[in-house]
């Protein structure tokens, strides 16, 4: 979307009046299932969540959240559920514990390195110089989180993939209580 008050123009941002911003209106393929937390290209690197899942994270501390309303729109049916996208205006590298972790960098051909780095400038640096596109990129291959994280949801981004989400096990377990759905967890070291 070229408009300036795109949802698109507000990645990792908040906008200065939020009900302004223009957002997409997803549609779910006849086959897909309807989850709490859905993949979708036109939200980008927000997420995609139900009003379940919102209800969980507005519960957990989480200062860094903007909650976008949208509709889903079911291709199956032509029904419309309210959805919400998530924008983390923030960044949490601070929390990365950067003595132990691992970054690689990554390069045309296959080409990989690990490479020092020592705080959030470096890897700023990195980043600047391998923006995360295929097949350019800086990636931490162990990552080490910094102990007494007091927020329930951090936002890595800049990395592999553009960002990645991280949640404490207490919010793990609220989602697992109430029967959350697409959501998929990977453990991180610690």
């Amino acid at each position: 979307m070229d408009h300036p008050l795109s949802y698109h123009n507000f990645h990792f941002q908040r906008p200065n009046n939020i009900s302004s911003v223009i957002v997409p209106i997803p549609y779910l393929m006849k086959r897909a299932k309807v989850t709490d937390l859905i993949s979708c290209p036109g939200v980008s690197l927000g997420l995609l969540i139900s009003k379940k899942l919102k209800d969980i994270l507005e519960s957990t501390n989480h200062p860094d959240l903007i909650f976008y309303p949208t509709r889903l729109i079911l291709l199956k049916d032509q029904r419309e559920i309210d959805y919400w996208i998530v924008n983390h205006y923030g960044n949490d590298l601070h929390y990365i514990d950067f003595e132990r972790s691992t970054f690689v960098r990554y390069g045309a051909n296959n080409t990989s390195k690990v490479i020092t780095v020592q705080d959030e400038i470096t890897l700023a640096k990195h980043i600047a110089e391998n923006p995360s596109r295929f097949p350019n990129y800086v990636y931490i291959s162990n990552l080490y989180l910094k102990p007494d994280i007091e927020k329930d949801l951090i936002l890595l981004k800049g990395i592999y993939k553009g960002a990645d989400y991280i949640i404490s096990d207490q919010l793990k377990r609220k989602c697992d209580e109430l029967g959350c759905t697409g959501i998929e967890y990977e453990k991180i070291n610690q």
